[in-house]
Formats: C-alpha cells, sequence, structure tokens
C-alpha cells in the first residue's frame, strides 16, 4: 500500500526525467548544429579574407597594364575583379546569414538549458519530497514492526516470523532510501 502510493508519485517524476532527457537530446542535437554553422562561418570567413587579399594586388596590376598600355589584359584583370568582387559580396552575405543562424541558435540553446536546469530543480524537488513521505511512512511502519515483533516473539506466536520477514523488508527499504539521501537509519522505540 506504502509503495503503491509511492510509485505512483515516482511515475510521475518518471515521465518528468523522460521529458529532461529530451530536453537533453535537443541541447545536444542544437550544440552539434551550432558547431557545424561556427565551422561554416569560419571557413567563409577565410574565403571573405583571401577575396580582400586577392583584390589589392590584382587593381594594382589593372593600373600597371593599363599605364603601359597593354589595355586587353587590363580589360582581363577588370573582369576578374568584378567577378571576385561579385564572389566577395555573395559569400560575405552567406557569412552574415551564418552568423545570424549561429546567433539565434545560441539564443535557442541558452532557452533550453534554463528550461533543463529549471526542470532538473523540479525533477529532484519532487523525487526528494516523494522519497521523504516514503521514509516517514516506512519509518512508522518500521516502528509498529519493531514494537508488534517484539510482543510477538515474547509470546511465540506463529506470525511472530511473518513480522519479522515485514520488518527486514520495511528496513532493507528504509535503509536504500537513507542511503539515498545520506540520512541515519532512524533506531527502532526502545
Amino acid at each position: 500500500m506504502i509503495l503503491d502510493e509511492h510509485s505512483s508519485a515516482t511515475a510521475e517524476v518518471d515521465g518528468k526525467k523522460q521529458e529532461l532527457e529530451d530536453i537533453r537530446a535537443a541541447i545536444q542535437e542544437t550544440t552539434n548544429k551550432v558547431l557545424e554553422e561556427a565551422s561554416r562561418a569560419s571557413k567563409l570567413r577565410k574565403t571573405v579574407d583571401d577575396t580582400q587579399q586577392q583584390l589589392p594586388s590584382l587593381n594594382e596590376a589593372k593600373k600597371l597594364a593599363a599605364s603601359s598600355r597593354n589595355f586587353k589584359e587590363a580589360r582581363r584583370l577588370a573582369g576578374e575583379i568584378k567577378e571576385l568582387s561579385e564572389q566577395l559580396e555573395d559569400v560575405s552575405a552567406q557569412l552574415q546569414q551564418c552568423e545570424e543562424t549561429k546567433k539565434a541558435m545560441n539564443e535557442n540553446l541558452d532557452t533550453m538549458n534554463a528550461d533543463c536546469a529549471q526542470l532538473e530543480k523540479l525533477v529532484e524537488a519532487e523525487e526528494s519530497q516523494a522519497d521523504e513521505k516514503l521514509m516517514q511512512e516506512l519509518s512508522d511502519l518500521y516502528a509498529a514492526l519493531f514494537v508488534e515483533k517484539r510482543r510477538a516473539a515474547r509470546r511465540a506466536e506463529p506470525q511472530q516470523f511473518l513480522l519479522q520477514a515485514d520488518f527486514e523488508a520495511t528496513e532493507f527499504l528504509l535503509e536504500q532510501l537513507c542511503v539515498k539521501h545520506d540520512k541515519p537509519l532512524p533506531s527502532p522505540p526502545s
């Protein structure tokens, strides 16, 4: 009877624990996506930097070609500069989008972590409350069984062995809960 009530209370806690595991899995998945976006942003940033370093030397080469009246080469370099500039704009736009996506994911991750921490506290509190209630009920039963066991042993009643088994089972459960919550085992009444 006592354990049935505790099982009912822990079933609710188990449901919340499953929800907690789902949130943790979602956090891990989102973290992986953020890392992928960060890697992508790093590659895009390198492409932007490389392109920006190429443009001044190409502009200088175009000026030299034009000043030496090599208009064909100047035109080719102008086309290459234009192509690189368009690529730079495109890659810069991709980088900006990537940074915005990463920022949104990080904000989502912060919210998920806060929700997870709050749910962890709730699960811990509910589990502790259910265990405290069970410990109190088991302590009361433990004391009652101890008294009843002593009385039955003095009278040599046949049920003394059943009482002994109930007492030992109750003591075992109580010990498990006490160890879990780092509490001392209640002493039987004198």
